[in-house]
């Protein structure tokens, strides 16, 4: 069953239990046939018992020698052949051979053998009679006769009785067509019930599933949704107080927490972009330090190397402002020493020039001495 949609159960159940409503009512039906069956049966017995009341009535009269065994058996025959009772009912005597003693509604079989009559199906229903009797005193025997006034047959219920002094037997049966009749437009109502009853049930059951498998379809969505992290997604059902609008609350944390985690890795991917730029940025304001340094030691390499050759004009140029001050020192340096210089070469000068003027002096003190 985890391998079945939640859908397919519930119809299932629809099904099954549309299944036990029909055997329900067919049980119940059949029920009520068997009862109104039983019913009817048990009114042919009552009545067949009032006939063996007539038979031995007149039979303890011939007992008692108030009437003679023929006298008495034509009495009960007309008594028997008179009685009626519901629309159509009546007795019939018949003996064990069996030949027709009397039939009220069909006199002519009257002193006739019958043990070749038979109904439609091939039951030789007197025969059967005789057989019942024999066998168990009285009982039901079931078969097909047509009605007074009618050629068709219809189903019959006979209950005979033996009366064993005179070698009777004395029955009455009702016709069971109105039973079917009746069951048949009790089926025709239950069968309309039941399609009523069916409509019904598939439409609530539609209308349950729906309300079901449709927002769990959207829960289904709007999880797979989730599990791709695009916190955006709507989670429908959430101010719902069944166990769907539980999940909907889930979903709905679960979401939130889906944003958090998105917008914290957003704010991680920035801070490490930010970092990444910095440390380039670094990088490469190392890299022009680097080249600035290099380019100033170049410059005070050929600076110094030009002084140390003598060129009182070297002067470093512009090597950038991390290095002004180095090259305002060197070139202040070098004009210093320029300076230094040509204050030596004045003095040296001025030397030759006393040493001339000495040497001059001295001639001429020479001279005069």
């Amino acid at each position: 069953m985890r391998n079945v949609k939640i859908s397919t159960r519930l119809y299932c159940l629809v099904g099954f239990t549309l299944a036990v409503l029909a055997a329900t009512m067919v049980f119940f039906l059949n029920y009520s046939y068997s009862e109104l069956e039983a019913e009817r049966k048990a009114g042919l017995a009552q009545m067949d018992a009032t006939a063996l009341g007539i038979f031995d009535k007149y039979y303890k009269m011939e007992q008692a020698g108030t009437m003679t065994r023929e006298q008495a058996q034509a009495a009960a025959k007309d008594v028997i052949g008179a009685m009626r009772y519901g629309a159509d009912g009546y007795f019939w005597i018949n003996d064990m051979r069996p030949t027709m003693v009397m039939h009220p509604i069909k006199p002519q079989l009257n002193g006739t053998d019958i043990s070749q009559m038979k109904d439609p199906t091939g039951k030789f229903l007197f025969v059967e009679f005789v057989n019942k009797v024999k066998k168990d005193g009285k009982g039901f025997v079931d078969y097909l006769w047509p009605k007074p006034g009618a050629d068709q047959p219809v189903l019959k219920y006979s209950y005979v009785a033996g009366f064993e002094p005179w070698g009777w037997i004395v029955g009455t049966g009702v016709y069971a067509d109105d039973l079917a009749a009746l069951y048949r437009q009790n089926a025709m109502w239950a069968a309309v019930l039941c399609l009523l009853g069916a409509a019904a049930t598939i439409a609530i059951a539609y209308a349950i599933v729906r309300s079901v498998t449709a927002p769990i379809a959207r829960l289904k969505a709007a999880m797979n949704a989730i599990a791709a992290e695009e916190a955006s997604v709507e989670i429908a059902g959430s101010d719902r107080r069944d166990e769907i609008g539980q999940m909907a609350k889930v979903l709905l944390v679960l979401r939130d927490s889906v944003d958090e985690r998105s917008a914290l890795r957003g704010r991680e991917d920035d801070r490490q972009r930010q970092i990444e730029e910095e440390r380039r940025g670094n990088e490469a304001s190392l890299r022009s330090a680097s080249e600035r340094q290099t380019l100033a030691m170049q410059a005070l390499g050929v600076g110094l190397e030009k002084l140390a050759g003598g060129d009182l004009t070297v002067a470093i140029g512009d090597i950038g402002e991390d290095y002004a001050k180095l090259r305002g020192d060197f070139n202040a340096a070098v004009d210093a020493l320029n300076g230094v210089i040509h204050a030596i070469a004045e003095s040296s000068h001025v030397v030759n020039e006393s040493a001339s003027d000495i040497s001059e002096a001295t001639g001429n003190l020479s001279k005069r001495t």
